[in-house]
């Protein structure tokens, strides 16, 4: 038998996300693990909010031979684009409404990389659109990253290239509240 993936053992600490919340993914893992033992699915549903756990849990499946089809669902959303997670309560009506913002600079990168007639987007390129986004909105009180990475890995991309994609993902500070998103690309 194999060992466990680096990237398990260490619970994805180097990524962004990892970064914010050390040891964090390897306690996804471990519970999810229990889970899927205790009673023995044939496929799992996650969502794509949360890029870096669905990356963990897709690892797990194929590391631990479990035989689970793994289904990531797209991401919730309020109508304003804001994705719906159990920490939009502590938004004000008023951050709430701006929060649409995190989205908006997800989709302006995206619609940057779809419009390049270059074969790579560098990734700096991208970052400083979001970061144009998000600068202009007071309600924005700090980034903590934008990461563009590969979307099999979560490995840091210096440029994407075009017809293989990758993803982009953000954690900002509207108001009190620290938000998370993401966009494939």
């Amino acid at each position: 038998m194999q060992p466990l993936k680096k990237e398990l053992n260490e619970g994805f600490n180097d990524v962004p996300e990892g970064q914010c919340r050390p040891g964090f993914f390897r306690g996804v893992a471990t519970v999810v693990a229990k889970l899927f033992n205790i009673i023995a699915p044939t496929h799992a549903f996650f969502g794509q909010k949360d890029a870096v756990q669905c990356v963990v849990i897709k690892r797990l499946i194929e590391d631990l031979n479990f035989p689970i089809e793994l289904h990531v669902l797209d991401t919730c959303r309020e109508p304003n684009g804001l994705a719906m997670s159990t920490r939009n309560q502590y938004l004000s009506p008023e951050e709430r409404d701006a929060s649409a913002v995190v989205f908006a600079g997800l989709q302006h990168a995206a619609n940057l990389f779809d419009t390049m007639k270059e074969r790579t987007v560098p990734a700096h390129v991208l970052r400083a659109a979001i970061e144009q986004v998000y600068k202009q909105n007071p309600h924005v009180k700090s980034i903590q990253y934008i990461s563009i990475a590969s979307k099999d890995t979560m490995d840091e991309l210096d440029q994407v290239v075009v017809g293989e994609g990758g993803v982009i993902s953000v954690a900002v500070k509207v108001g009190n509240c620290r938000l998370i998103d993401n966009i494939v690309l």
